[in-house]
């Protein structure tokens, strides 16, 4: 159930209604047999073999939207006063018994092509990628074609797994991707990076904080949130620039940082019972 929730979560919440409308095409194609848990899984993985159309959701919805549109082949070229006549209800179920589509509380599915992907076979778990570990990770989605759903990538990663992102998502390049959501390890980034922000640059940046001792990267995330840094560019400049800096974790406030500073000076004087408040 973890993995199928993960799957669901790697979708995306707006994209649910087309994932329900897909367990209801694989039903249909079965004979009405209902999805078991492996069956849900897979589904996630295979959403681009179906289309979806939202708020059609009865066979005259489809048929006004197939008239209308002029998107069915064997309606094209027919002149308005014959469209004027065709019984639009009986069109939409013919239409949806030849793509063999089902209509949800949201909207009608169907298939768009042939295809499934066996991403889980009831044994082996499929990789979860929550990106819930990684240092830095980015939910991606298709710039041009949401439709492919969202895709985590944990960076620092490799070639293999860039190459992998890029099938799943049907881009060439990350350029052709944009950030959907960030988590990491270091708050602020999360807050600061933007959906048009360079992933391999972002990369390059994870490959940094997951190579720094962890004091180092403590004192990285205070750098951070002092100085007003704008993009990931000055990021990364920071990360060459820590000697530049002092840290001192043990100052919790700036009251104790001046009675700290006065202490240095040799005013421990002031800070008697003279000066209660100071």
């Amino acid at each position: 159930m973890n993995v199928l929730a993960g799957k669901i979560n790697q979708i995306g919440r707006e994209s649910i209604p087309w994932y329900e409308g897909v367990i209801g095409c694989v039903e249909s194609e079965r004979g009405g047999r209902e999805c078991s848990v492996k069956d849900l899984i897979n589904v996630a993985g295979n959403l681009e073999y179906f289309g979806f159309l939202p708020w059609i959701v009865s066979d005259m919805d489809l048929g006004e939207s197939a008239v209308n549109g002029g998107s069915v082949q064997m309606l094209q070229g027919l002149p308005d006063e014959v469209l004027a006549f065709l019984d639009k209800e009986k069109v939409g179920a013919c239409l949806r018994e030849t793509e063999k589509g089902v209509f949800t509380k949201e909207g009608y599915c169907y298939r768009v092509k042939e295809g499934w992907q066996e991403i889980y076979n009831g044994q082996n778990l499929p990789e979860q990628e929550t990106g819930s570990d990684a240092i830095l990770s980015v939910r991606l989605e298709n710039r041009k074609h949401s439709e492919h759903g969202k895709v985590w990538l944990s960076l620092p990663c490799s070639t293999e797994g860039m190459a992998s992102t890029y099938a799943s998502l049907h881009v060439e390049s990350l350029e052709q991707c944009r950030i959907w959501e960030v988590r990491s390890a270091v708050p602020i980034l999360e807050k600061k990076i933007q959906f048009y922000d360079d992933v391999e640059m972002l990369n390059e940046l994870a490959e940094r904080l997951q190579q720094m001792p962890q004091k180092e990267l403590i004192k990285y995330k205070a750098v951070l949130q002092f100085e007003n840094w704008k993009n990931i560019e000055e990021a990364l400049l920071l990360t060459e620039r820590l000697d530049c800096y002092v840290f001192d974790p043990s100052q919790i406030s700036y009251e104790h940082y001046g009675r700290k500073c006065l202490e240095d000076l040799g005013g421990g004087g002031l800070l008697g019972p003279g000066f209660p408040e100071f």
